[in-house]
């Protein structure tokens, strides 16, 4: 059974990721349908944190498999062949690693979108390369080569 401290925890973890994620350009948040908060960018959800602490991010799968193989997040347990993962924040270290996931989903979000307006202005609100150059190896890679597409 969860306790007071565990909820007001939880609470404190999506307080605190989602004041990082809406500074983000182009990014709206709400409430999600199983509790906790979702995140947007345009029309796609980037993902969302349960109360209970787990964070689901979703991804194309290129990038999913990416995060995979580094060990970022594990296979959504409900679909696990899809493009969604998840990771259980359990404390306050863990803050920072799922507002990099959800970083991750953001930017890919942004390049496979750069078609629409919102994507394209929130594009040239940041440093892309300084972005991608913060990446995991893997995912870093993975959306180099979309945002070296998307400059062709």
């Amino acid at each position: 059974m969860r306790d007071a401290a565990t909820d007001r925890d939880s609470g404190e973890f999506i307080a605190a990721i989602c004041d990082e994620v809406t500074t983000w350009p182009a990014v709206t948040d709400g409430d999600h349908r199983d509790g906790g908060r979702e995140f947007h960018c345009d029309t796609q959800e980037l993902g969302h944190i349960h109360r209970s602490g787990l964070v689901d991010v979703e991804y194309r799968l290129p990038v999913r498999d990416a995060v995979l193989a580094e060990g970022l997040a594990e296979p959504h347990s409900l679909a696990p062949r899809s493009g969604w993962t998840s990771f259980r924040v359990a404390g306050g270290d863990d803050l920072d690693h799922a507002v990099l996931l959800l970083r991750i989903s953001y930017l890919d979000t942004l390049l496979t979108r750069s078609h629409t307006h919102t994507c394209r202005a929130a594009l040239d609100e940041l440093d892309v390369d300084a972005e991608l150059d913060a990446l995991p190896g893997l995912a870093r890679a993975e959306l180099e080569r979309l945002y070296t597409e998307l400059l062709a």
